[in-house]
């Protein structure tokens, strides 16, 4: 007989009433000896699962013991010795509870590893004290179980040990506090006497779920359809943005006919901010929804950007664009009662903003603001890497160089300044809403001015084509990216009209409205009412005094010097009346270039001969 099994048989720890515990315990092993014939212990722990139903636990001074199985025996009664309350505790947590098992013999086999389980229950009521020393096991069991406590049980290898998760804090006693009121100990070493110290297990005072019971879970999104839906009439998709813009990084596309819900809209009302069915948040633009709501229910969720104080160049400017800065380009602008200069300046990648320095000091000690145009280069913003961050980083340079004001850009709306294949207002105001952070964090003084468009109905009723956009396109995009909170003043352009800009129809041409001045103030979308307008290009063409004009420019063939003039003077007054015009820059001052490609020295008002018709007409305009 093995070691195990004759300490398992030895009789007289049955005459030591000290040890009611273990006394319990060698009985059940006492059975098992004796039904096996063979000293072993069974392979497999049956392990009960026990669904109990939250009730106080009541501690019975004098608990009785009942041994479960197929060789069940009535438990002898004993007497409680004196103890204290917190021994009686771990006596009765260490004492096992009859419970209905039904479990499949296995075959007897010599173990390995013995395999120790021990499960506490919590009765649905007190626990009655015995009447009598002599009471029947079977009354003991009934007044120590809930009767209606169902238990199933399920067999798990005796060579694992379930672990005992370890709590983060314990007791004098020894016990661990776990936040749902649980008391957990970890496992103790067998002692001397072969078998671990009785400890409490478990004391849980409230309701158990069994584990394989799923808890129903509420879905966080209804299913219903929505406040809106996405609707196009040409496309199967549009982009939900991640901020009101359409510049704005992509989220992910919906696709037409999807329903959403709105949950905030943007303080100018252009913009929806939606939740998709599975959760995703983002932004709509408003022209691509269907709205079964009212939206004025809806919180204001983006409101009006905070930008630097409108910088201002008074009640109104008059300019001119210069060639040269010498004294005698300074001596017509002087003629002509101008305050301002324009310089167009063209960067290359890499280029420092100190380089306009020259001219600013120039101007500022012949007594001129200056305005400067930056013009990047076409074929470098369409390669070089991050080309956007050097361009704003040169202009931020002109600030700081003292540039009174800084135009970005020139004419994007054509291939001959915007690369081919990427002209739209939406990329353009990405390179203003960088250039113009970038300034105003140098100089708030700075007026930014947007880049005026070519004005031009080039691309007839589809609005854009392959080499560009119709200006008032151009500038609706724009306005649809958010470039009015990215600009002190609106760039437009106005060179090639043939008639005095006092009127609104006559030109032999047709009746476009980009050939008359006030034709191109009435093409700014009204998202621009909020800004100001800076005219930096008026000018009108006379080949008088320099010969035929190019082909591409004969429309100005039959304008006279004297009609130049005049012109130039009405304008000034048309704009300064319109209210919306802050700056008007005359194109040109002294530019003498006249080629079969570009005539410009047609365009200024020193003529060749070193006059200039136009200086008292400005002038008195400007009074």
């Amino acid at each position: 007989m093995s070691k195990l099994s004759t300490r398992c048989c030895k009789p007289a720890l049955f005459r030591d009433r000290r040890h009611p515990a273990l006394l319990i315990i060698l009985l059940g092993l006492l059975s098992a000896c004796t039904a096996t014939g063979e000293p072993s212990l069974p392979t497999r722990a049956v392990i009960p699962s026990v669904t109990v139903v939250a009730a106080e636990v009541a501690l019975s001074p004098s608990p009785t013991a009942v041994v479960g199985g197929s060789d069940a025996q009535e438990a002898t009664p004993f007497e409680a010795p004196t103890q204290t309350p917190e021994q009686a505790l771990a006596q009765v947590a260490a004492t096992p509870v009859a419970t209905s098992v039904v479990a499949t013999a296995q075959p007897a086999t010599r173990p390995s590893t013995l395999a120790s389980t021990a499960t506490a229950v919590a009765p649905t009521r007190p626990i009655e004290p015995a009447n009598s020393r002599t009471a029947p096991a079977q009354a003991a069991l009934q007044a120590a179980v809930e009767p209606t406590a169902q238990f199933s049980a399920t067999a798990i290898p005796s060579t694992t040990i379930p672990p005992t998760a370890t709590a983060d804090t314990t007791d004098p006693s020894g016990t661990s506090a776990k936040p749902d009121g649980e008391i957990t100990r970890e496992l103790r070493p067998i002692e001397a006497g072969g078998f671990p110290t009785p400890m409490i297990t478990a004391i849980r005072l409230a309701t158990q779920t069994p584990e394989n019971t799923p808890t129903p879970s509420a879905s966080p999104f209804p299913t219903p359809i929505g406040d809106a839906s996405v609707t196009t009439a040409n496309r199967q998709v549009v982009n939900l943005m991640r901020e009101p813009s359409l510049t704005s990084d992509i989220v992910r596309a919906v696709a037409s006919g999807e329903n959403i819900f709105l949950i905030g809209r943007s303080w100018d009302d252009q913009w929806y901010q939606v939740r998709l069915m599975d959760g995703t948040e983002g932004w709509i633009f408003a022209l691509y929804l269907v709205v079964w709501m009212d939206t004025n229910r809806l919180v204001v969720t983006h409101l009006e950007p905070t930008r630097p104080p409108l910088a201002l160049a008074g009640s109104f400017a008059l300019g001119g664009h210069v060639m040269n800065l010498n004294d005698a380009a300074f001596g017509t602008l002087r003629e002509a009662g101008m305050t301002w200069i324009k310089v167009q300046h063209r960067y290359y990648h890499g280029e420092r903003g100190s380089a306009v320095a020259p001219m600013v000091n120039a101007a500022h000690r012949a007594g001129f603001r200056i305005v400067i145009g930056v013009v990047g280069e076409r074929g470098q913003l369409a390669s070089v890497p991050n080309y956007h961050a050097a361009y704003a980083d040169f202009v931020a340079g002109v600030a700081a160089a003292g540039a009174d004001a800084i135009e970005i850009w020139n004419e994007p709306n054509i291939d001959r300044e915007w690369p081919r294949g990427f002209i739209h207002g939406g990329n353009y105001t990405e390179l203003l809403r960088d250039s113009y952070n970038a300034i105003k964090a140098i100089n708030t003084s700075t007026i930014v001015i947007s880049a005026a468009p070519a004005p031009t109905g080039f691309f007839g009723p589809a609005g854009c084509g392959d080499g560009g956009c119709n200006d008032d396109i151009f500038l609706k995009q724009m306005a649809f990216a958010g470039a009015q909170n990215y600009l002190d003043c609106v760039g437009l352009h106005h060179n090639d009209g043939i008639v005095s800009p006092t009127q609104q129809s006559g030109d032999p041409r047709g009746d476009h409205p980009t050939y008359f001045l006030r034709g191109v103030i009435s093409r700014v979308p009204s998202e621009f009412n909020i800004r100001p307008l800076c005219f930096t290009e008026v000018g009108y063409l006379s080949p008088e005094g320099y010969g035929p004009l190019p082909p591409n420019f004969a429309w100005a063939g039959g304008t006279s010097v004297s009609e130049h003039a005049q012109w130039l003077g009405e304008a000034v007054e048309v704009a300064r009346a319109s209210g919306r015009v802050q700056m008007l820059i005359v194109w040109n001052i002294d530019f003498d270039v006249y080629t079969h490609e570009d005539p410009m020295a047609g365009y200024a008002i020193r003529r060749r001969d070193g006059g200039c018709p136009a200086c008292a007409a400005l002038a008195s305009a400007i009074g």
